[in-house]
């Protein structure tokens, strides 16, 4: 596959796919057909010459660095790589900024692809040159990781030890951060939708609710999957208590506050 290729199949000038992979201009096409554009670089498993490239820019090519590297994502918190819209958005993110230093992305597969024993030697016969975990892993994960893969990156939301390199969210503050914002709009009964098990983000709304001076009610609160599933059952938990509450903390992978 190559660039005309790429501009062929996605109706667009060789210039502006150009722009678009190298990252030259966030502005070189509509946010659609730059989608269109990567949707066709994962499928047809394009990389960019690096030896080319640096022979252009006049500079000295390193032979020795040019062959493709490639990595995994793993979507640890999701049994479907496609539907979670939180960790996708990152997966993608990860892919257009390891394909400027000529990565790509090899597989992509879920917790409950490993769980398959098949699955799971299948893998581990495909070595990648790293992975990103996306999102929090279990025991048995680990130890896949561990016996398959050398160079582990982890992003999420939760702090995972301190055995690998990670990129995670300070969750505390967003839940100060969120019940702050829900006190200025006068919400005084405050409730917790989400997972509570080694969870920042419900430590965070407990000792938020302390700091703000609020009651903390276990009856306020549903301990469900972060999910929009969960999000459901969580809500029906709350009305099955008889939650005494007029606004929601709603610790999904996009952390909404809701309203009643």
């Amino acid at each position: 596959m190559t660039l005309k290729e790429i501009a062929r199949q996605a109706n667009v000038s060789v210039s502006t796919v150009s722009r678009v992979i190298n990252q030259k201009n966030t502005k070189a096409a509509s946010p659609e057909v730059q989608e269109r554009i990567w949707e066709i670089v994962r499928k047809s498993g394009y990389t960019p010459n690096a030896t080319a490239r640096s022979l252009k820019l006049g500079q000295k090519a390193q032979l020795q660095n040019t062959t493709p590297k490639s990595i995994a994502c793993i979507y640890a918190r999701s049994n479907s790589a496609v539907s979670d819209p939180f960790f996708s958005q990152i997966a993608k993110a990860i892919e257009q900024e390891a394909f400027k230093s000529n990565y790509f992305i090899r597989q992509s597969f879920t917790a409950m692809d490993i769980a398959n024993p098949d699955m799971a030697r299948q893998l581990a016969q495909f070595p990648v040159d790293g992975i990103v975990i996306l999102g929090r892993y279990e025991k048995q994960l680990l130890r896949f990781f561990t016996q398959n893969y050398k160079n582990v990156i982890y992003t999420g939301l939760n702090p995972m030890g301190t055995q690998y390199d990670q990129v995670v969210c300070d969750g505390s503050d967003i839940s100060y951060s969120a019940l702050s914002y829900l006190v200025e709009l006068g919400h005084t009964k405050i409730g917790y939708v989400g997972e509570q098990n080694n969870e920042v983000r419900f430590n965070g709304y407990k000792d938020a609710l302390a700091k703000l001076g609020l009651p903390f009610l276990q009856k306020n609160t549903s301990n469900v999957h972060l999910s929009a599933d969960g999000g459901y059952k969580g809500a029906n938990i709350l009305m099955h208590n008889k939650a005494d509450i007029s606004a929601i903390f709603c610790a999904n992978d996009t952390t909404a506050i809701g309203v009643i």
